[in-house]
Order: structure tokens, then C-alpha cells, then sequence
């Protein structure tokens, strides 16, 4: 049915042809920073993590990784919206997780250098 492209081939035309709401972004107050996160972090758990706070651009979760493929433990996240970034930060900044660790979350712009 897709004509022999597969899904993530279908996925990138739609977001290059502006079909997708926020198919373009750019690090800019829409954009989170979080660090703390542990090495297996995927891009889809950084979705499922900040979604619930609001749209997310397409492409929009991304986890840093090492050139090995690791994760460096942050990412970011796209937001279409100002209002989801903000509580995003307002309420997972300083969340304690399970391993003990905390999570780091500020406005992309905000990010310090060498964090």
C-alpha cells in the first residue's frame, strides 16, 4: 500500500512537505534540556516521558548519544507550544527517580554550556 517506501521513509516526506502540524522546528522557548536520564534512553521513552505535558513536534524527543550509540543520559524535546515546555520543567526539574538519581529539566535556551 505505501508504494514500497517504508513507514519511516513515509514519515519524513510528510513532515518535509509541512503536511504535519509543527513538521518544522527549531530550538527555540518551545524546547526542553533534560540530563539525569540513564544510558538506555530511547527516543520514544523521552515521547512517552514529556508527551503527556503537550504536543510534541515530529522528530521532536530526541536522546543524545555517544558515538557508540549510547545514551549520554539527555536529550530534547520540541514542543508545538510554550505552555507544554514550561510545565514540563515547572514539574519534573528536580524529580527524584527510582535509581536515586534526579532529573534535570530547563528551557533549551536557558542550558549552560558543557551541561
Amino acid at each position: 500500500m505505501g508504494g514500497g517506501m517504508g513507514i519511516s521513509e513515509i514519515f519524513k516526506a510528510l513532515v518535509k512537505s509541512g503536511l504535519l502540524p509543527g513538521g518544522k522546528w527549531q530550538n527555540d522557548e518551545n524546547t526542553v534540556f533534560v540530563s539525569g536520564l540513564p544510558p538506555d534512553t530511547t527516543n520514544a521513552d523521552l515521547l512517552a516521558i514529556f508527551s503527556p505535558f503537550g504536543a510534541i513536534a515530529p522528530g521532536g524527543a530526541f536522546a543524545q548519544t555517544n558515538p557508540d550509540g549510547t545514551a549520554k543520559g539527555s536529550g530534547i524535546i520540541n514542543f508545538l507550544e510554550a505552555n507544554g515546555a514550561g510545565t514540563a520543567v515547572s514539574t519534573l526539574n528536580n524529580a527524584s527517580l527510582p535509581n536515586g538519581a534526579v532529573l534535570k529539566c530547563r528551557s533549551f535556551n536557558m542550558r549552560e554550556k558543557g551541561s
